[in-house]
């Protein structure tokens, strides 16, 4: 199983796709100018598969599914572009959003990594406290001819109960470590952590709630025309510059009806009833 390409890399490869599609070259040629390019070993091996297919279909979609790096939506967002032909504008438009995923990750990543360092050292020095402490406490109180009661002596006993569990506590917390230190470091091990949790019941409803509220935010107008401008060929009046009729305007005076004038008469009554209370107050 090949490993999905992370924000960086699709940032990289959809800026470099923009730019040349919008240059006026073709994906076939602009896939070869960035093989030829300075990059990996990995990343030559993937555009090479890419361009091999784009030689045989002729479509740059096809061809970013079968090398099997790239994600769903970034597909979708390809095939969408090539259909529409606005494929220059749609990588534009990926390159902009997985800017965006990569800066929202590393300002969470900076925004956590301060509370769960001082969590885990409260966590050590409640530890400590529960382990090492109370037992000399409990010492003191002994010697003194009296018992330890209450709370105290709840917090003696869980003390006690962690001393005696230690290897299997110590096992937990290496566990529970590993894994959050591989979420936080290890691309592939938090993604492939975000898919098992995102198939759970509840969590799967939570993520397509957050996908559906991502595509319906928007803060005007323009964006949003821009947003369906990926699978969508907009024109507005200006552009199209279609013949517009000349307009006579003209004022009719229509004399009311008698509803009209009996729901006006009951607003003003409405009115002077409500102003009333107002007046004998003032």
């Amino acid at each position: 199983m090949k490993r999905k390409l992370n924000n960086e890399e699709l940032i990289t490869f959809c800026s470099q796709m923009a730019l040349i599609l919008k240059s006026g070259i073709s994906s076939l040629e602009g896939i070869y100018i960035m093989e030829d390019g300075d990059v990996s070993g990995d990343g030559r091996e993937i555009l090479k598969e890419i361009r091999e297919e784009i030689e045989m279909c002729g479509m740059l979609y096809p061809a970013m599914k079968k090398s099997g790096v790239f994600p769903e939506y970034a597909l979708h967002m390809t095939e969408i572009g090539e259909q529409t032909g606005r494929l220059d504008e749609t990588m534009e438009a990926l390159a902009a959003y997985y800017q965006r995923e990569e800066e929202i990750f590393e300002a969470v990543k900076s925004a956590v990594t301060y509370p769960v360092a001082m969590l885990g050292m409260m966590l050590v020095i409640i530890i400590v406290l529960f382990i090492k402490v109370m037992p000399v406490f409990e010492q003191v109180y002994l010697q003194l001819g009296q018992e330890m009661t209450g709370v105290a002596r709840n917090i003696l006993n869980i003390g006690n109960w962690m001393r005696q569990s230690a290897i299997i506590l110590s096992v937990i917390a290496v566990i529970v470590l590993m894994i959050v230190c591989s979420a936080v470091f290890s691309e592939k091990f938090r993604n492939k952590l975000f898919e098992k949790i995102s198939k759970i019941g509840f969590m799967k409803k939570l993520a397509w709630k957050r996908a559906r509220t991502r595509f319906a935010k928007f803060f005007n107008l323009p964006e949003l025309m821009n947003m369906f401008k990926e699978v969508a060929d907009i024109k507005t009046s200006d552009q199209l510059h279609l013949p517009v009729p000349e307009a006579k305007f003209e004022t009719v005076v229509v004399q009311p009806s008698e509803h009209q004038q009996a729901m006006v008469a009951e607003l003003s009554e409405r009115a002077a009833a409500w102003a009333a209370p107002a007046s004998s107050f003032l």
